[in-house]
């Protein structure tokens, strides 16, 4: 009897891990979006405007994904960084900085971390 609950524990955990990680595949593809077309926009709207410009951004994007995370930015040193954290905003999820072609930070795959900026992001654009 204790194998098969192990078993069924083992499989729950799995199965949701699975369907995890295929929801953050899929937000991090939106963050690199949302800051491509964060880093159009600044070019004719300029820096000061980087809040409206994300918000608007996050509005007018049609993927679910994205409105079933609370999305934060901020611009530093002529980049967007994007966090993405869990609903309640207990936990960090993603990181994209948009100075770079790959996606930058899993945090979701380093355990429970709060839902802030790693202090590693200030370097990944040097």
């Amino acid at each position: 009897m204790r194998k098969i609950f192990i078993i069924a524990i083992s499989c729950t955990i799995l199965f949701s891990s699975v369907a995890n990680a295929s929801d953050m595949q899929r937000l991090a593809m939106e963050l690199t979006r949302i800051n491509s077309r964060i880093e159009a926009k600044l070019m004719s709207l300029g820096p000061a405007e980087y809040d409206n410009i994300l918000q608007i951004i996050i509005a007018e994007n049609p993927n679910p994904i994205v409105r079933a995370y609370p999305i934060f930015g901020v611009h530093s040193n002529n980049t967007s960084f994007l966090l993405a954290c869990s609903p309640d905003r207990s936990q960090g999820l993603l990181v994209d900085a948009s100075c770079t072609a790959n996606f930058d930070f899993h945090l979701w795959q380093q355990g429970f971390l709060p839902c802030q900026f790693p202090a590693e992001i200030q370097n990944v654009c040097r």
